[in-house]
Formats: structure tokens, C-alpha cells, sequence
């Protein structure tokens, strides 16, 4: 999966191992480079024994970029990076879903940083876009992050949807999140003012959630949005879009279900 920071691609790797009933394995950068000689292409090997015990199991590595990068591209007189790559590719020629139960999913947010080796067929190659959310992904995120919360009659959630276009999912609970505590805030100083309370400032009105909007702003940016357009258009492989909305769902279902039991 690859796509903007901040679209829940790691989210969408747990929300197919819940419904899949698969053990999850998050594999970090930090994890696997060590730095005494042997001991990352160990790690990596590791990794994988780990994951066929565990089995059925998804082993994702998290931006990975950062743990295969194109080879020759790092400097250093050990190349351990390199070697950590060739390990991973070892590995992942040696892997087999239907017979060991283990499947390996990966996330970038810099598809071009990744050795081209890694995304031949029979390895890493079914690529998937995972866009910044649409307008009623937009809508959906924020009626789930602001379930139970004290909303003013006020809120204007069509307008929310509309100024937060280019926000990815993470920023638009940044929002929500900045809104409720600039309201808290107000709460706590009419209180310590010894203001008298009323039921008017204890919900998150419009005026919190414009302020949230001016403090929190998009990151991803129309030129970095085009890089991933352009990447896309390029690959010699086939996008399943019908794919990803079927992991978009279950994405929804699986935080929805993660945000009650966390309450």
C-alpha cells in the first residue's frame, strides 16, 4: 500500500488481520538494523520464523522504504542495508500463504525509495493507492471521532467536510481532537473567572471547531499528490480498485468497533 502519511494504511493491515483472524506483526525500521555485522539480516530471518509459528499471520513491514531501500543508495562500508535487502527478498521467495499461512503486506510513503526488485511478480506485486479520504470518507470520520461528544446544535458538519479537503484521516481527527480541547479551555476559564456556567459554552460549537481548523492544517500538498498520481499512471501493474473499497469497508467497520471499545 502506499500513498500519503496520515491514511490509515497501517490501520487497514490490522483491519485485515482482525477480520481475517490473523496474528499481526508490525515490523519497524528501529527492529531490524543492528549494529553489530550479521545481527539485521538475522533479525530479518527471525521476523519470518516468528511469523510462520504464529501462523495464520500477516507480517507488515511499515514503511518500508525506510528497511528496503533501493540498493546502492546508502552509503556506509558495511552495506548492511544492502544485505538487509537481499535477506528480505530471500525471504520472501521462500514464503508460501496456502502452505505456511503467512502473508506480507507492506506500507510506503515514498514508493520510489523502494528497490524495484522487491515489487517483481511473485513478490511485493499487488500494489494498492490509498488516496486521501473523499468527501463522505471525510463525513464518516468525523461522525465516528466525535461519537458521545457534547456537539452544539451549530456544527455545520457539511461545512467541515468541505474545508477539510486534502486532510488526511489522521488530521481530521486532529481537528476534532483540538476542537474539544479549545472548548474545554473556555470551560475551565469561565470557571476559574468564577463566570457563571450555562449549557452554552459546554458543548463544542462552530467557533472551536474554526479555530481547530486554523491550527491544524493539511500537510499533503498538491504537488506531492500529483508525485503519487504520476506513479500510479506509471506502474505496469493493475490498480483493483474494487479491492481497496472492499479494505476501505472493512477499515470503517474495524474503527468504528476500535473506537467503542476504547471509550
Amino acid at each position: 500500500m502506499y500513498g500519503p502519511p496520515g491514511c490509515c494504511k497501517t490501520m487497514i493491515a490490522k483491519a485485515l488481520a482482525n477480520e481475517s483472524h490473523c496474528n499481526f506483526i508490525i515490523v519497524k525500521q528501529a527492529e531490524v538494523f543492528n549494529k553489530y555485522v550479521g545481527e539485521s539480516e538475522k533479525s530479518i530471518s527471525e521476523l519470518f520464523k516468528k511469523a510462520r509459528a504464529a501462523a495464520p499471520c500477516i507480517l507488515f513491514f511499515d514503511e518500508i522504504e525506510t528497511i528496503v531501500p533501493v540498493r546502492g543508495s546508502t552509503h556506509g562500508s558495511t552495506n548492511v542495508s544492502d544485505r538487509v535487502v537481499t535477506q528480505i527478498l530471500l525471504e520472501i521467495d521462500g514464503v508460501d500463504v496456502l502452505e505456511q499461512g503467512v502473508c506480507v503486506i507492506a506500507a510506503t510513503n515514498n514508493p520510489s525509495k523502494i528497490d524495484p526488485s522487491l515489487l517483481r511478480p511473485g513478490r511485493l506485486d499487488r500494489l494498492i493507492y490509498v488516496p486521501l479520504p473523499d468527501a463522505p470518507t471525510r463525513k464518516e470520520i468525523f461522525r465516528i471521532t466525535l461519537q458521545n461528544k457534547p456537539i452544539s446544535s451549530d456544527v455545520d458538519l457539511e461545512y467541515l467536510v468541505d474545508r477539510t479537503e486534502n486532510y488526511t484521516g489522521a488530521e481530521i481527527s486532529a481537528v476534532c481532537t483540538e476542537a474539544c480541547t479549545c472548548a474545554m479551555k473556555e470551560m475551565l476559564f469561565n470557571i476559574s473567572t468564577n463566570e457563571e456556567l450555562n449549557s452554552s459554552i459546554l458543548p463544542v460549537s462552530m467557533k472551536h471547531f474554526l479555530h481547530a481548523l486554523t491550527y491544524v492544517q493539511p500537510r499533503t500538498t498538491q504537488e506531492m499528490l500529483n508525485v503519487f498520481e504520476d506513479y500510479r499512471k506509471n506502474l505496469n501493474y493493475k490498480i483493483f480498485s474494487c479491492e481497496f473499497e472492499l479494505i476501505k469497508n472493512k477499515l470503517l467497520n474495524i474503527y468504528i468497533n476500535n473506537t467503542i471499545l476504547n471509550r
